[in-house]
């Protein structure tokens, strides 16, 4: 019997309403005094507000709202011709371009490797490849961009350049040492070296980890590759609940 992947909590409707209150603090942020602090704010309220909109409601409000961060700040990239939002726009757009088919018609997340790469939406993975180009700054925003560039380039989940992905992982880690880094970078890791070695890599890192809903499901993923079906199962209810769990 198959292991669904777990299930991501579904957060009130409501929610889905706050990015707007997000972009008016970073257009109030980068236009009223244009220094690099402030520039850095508004780059920081817009990806709140995008992580937001992407985490909160029906997929078509997903859609809906990642889009209009991204307009508004396309108007502060060509507005304020900083570099730092030149990275964020680049990493919104590779990542927008995959909201259709991140979701099924329940509301359910699809994991990457079962979406449906037709349904990415082409016009955004070129722009956000062009914008990417353009940058010089490599700082967090652009080391993500890079992850989804990435992503966006492999025509299947099997021709993904993992070993590619690993790597940024690697830099990202130095500015950004975070437990979803560190997952990010033993999942990537791993797709070279094989489940048993990523399994006992997140093993050492389970006390960082574990309130990570995303490093159960990572198990449980590698533990049904190595056909230890109840360890699969036991993992992947674990991520569920801490999924569903009250914030």
């Amino acid at each position: 019997m198959p292991i669904a992947p777990f299930r991501q909590k579904r957060k009130p409707a409501g929610a889905s309403l706050r990015p707007l209150s997000w972009t008016s603090r970073a257009r109030r942020s980068c236009w009223t005094r244009p220094t690099q602090a402030r520039i850095q704010g508004a780059a920081d309220a817009l990806f709140g507000a995008f992580s937001l909109a992407h985490d909160r409601g029906p997929p078509h409000e997903r859609a809906r709202l990642g889009r209009l961060v991204i307009d508004q700040t396309r108007r502060l990239v060509d507005g304020a011709k900083a570099e730092r939002l030149q990275s964020l726009l680049a990493l919104l757009l590779l990542t927008h371009a995959r909201v259709e088919a991140r979701f099924d018609g329940r509301n359910e997340p699809i994991p990457l490797e079962h979406q449906d790469r037709r349904r990415w939406k082409r016009a955004d993975l070129d722009e956000g490849f062009e914008r990417l180009a353009r940058v010089e700054v490599h700082d967090h925003f652009a080391i993500k961009a890079a992850l989804a560039a990435e992503h966006g380039r492999a025509s299947t989940y099997e021709g993904t350049n993992w070993s590619a992905i690993a790597a940024l992982y690697e830099r990202l880690i130095v500015v950004d040492g975070s437990p979803a880094t560190r997952l990010g970078w033993i999942v990537a890791d791993s797709r070279g070296r094989g489940p048993e070695a990523g399994l006992a890599a997140l093993d050492r890192s389970a006390d960082m980890l574990d309130a990570l809903a995303g490093f159960h499901a990572a198990r449980g993923a590698m533990l049904r590759e190595l056909g230890r079906v109840p360890d699969a199962r036991q993992a992947y209810e674990r991520a569920e609940g801490l999924a569903f769990a009250a914030p």
